[in-house]
């Protein structure tokens, strides 16, 4: 009998564990106006959506930088790897009718004119991993476009479809190769902390990137997002 109660209990637990999302963090900002929602990619019928608050990173970007040698490209074998990376093959547009191109180098550019685009890619990490920097390689070659790229995570209950239930939040800042600048080939950083703890029961991730299409004058190259590195 106090086996089945165990079990009993055991079980219990699991089912409400499954139906906790990981959801906003105190702090991120939640969106209200449907346009703004519906601009981001998302439909405000279904979705709650959320903004990380700002992250003052430069401390910690130097001290990453200082590490030289030690840095995530020589990782220790004996653990799990330390990052994800996607390439401009991996990502797709929300549009079918947005002209796109991978040029040199696996790079996602686009011709289209007027407004600009988005561009979605899955990114997969393990579960229970911190994630904490996301780095992003392109070109931008053009005074009057560039690339934004941030990375979301999207959340539901393991138990119930229901749509309704589901929060999105972007967790990292937004990395900007600008528009009025031609910074040309560029390795910029964000770090996505602190404390964004993978949920891969309840969640997936997605990185977006926005493009104001300028042909091969600008690029997107590879995106590159690292978890337990500090």
């Amino acid at each position: 009998m106090q086996t089945q109660l165990a079990l009993t209990a055991a079980l219990l637990g699991m089912c409400l564990a499954g139906t906790a999302l990981a959801g906003p963090q105190p702090g991120d900002l939640r969106v209200t106006d449907p346009a703004q929602i519906r601009a981001l990619g998302f439909d405000p019928a279904t979705d709650e959506v959320f903004l990380a608050a700002p992250v003052d990173d430069r401390a910690l970007l130097a001290a990453r930088l200082a590490r030289g040698d030690a840095s995530p490209q020589a990782p220790n074998p004996d653990v799990d790897p330390i990052w994800t990376s996607v390439v401009g093959t991996d990502f797709r547009f929300n549009r079918e009718t947005v002209p796109y191109t991978f040029v040199s180098n696996m790079s996602l550019t686009c011709s289209a004119t007027g407004e600009g685009y988005s561009a979605y890619a899955n990114i997969e990490f393990p579960n229970d991993h911190r994630i904490t920097w996301m780095d992003v390689w392109a070109v931008d070659n053009s005074t009057t476009s560039g690339v934004r790229v941030s990375l979301w995570e999207i959340c539901q209950r393991v138990d119930n479809p229901d749509p309704s239930l589901r929060t999105v939040t972007r967790i990292s800042p937004i990395i900007d190769t600008g528009t009025a600048d031609a910074p040309d080939a560029v390795w910029l950083n964000a770090h996505v902390g602190p404390d964004r703890w993978v949920h891969a029961p309840t969640c997936s991730y997605l990185l977006r990137a926005d493009l104001d299409c300028a042909n091969s004058a600008v690029r997107l190259q590879k995106v590159r997002v690292l978890w337990d590195y500090d």
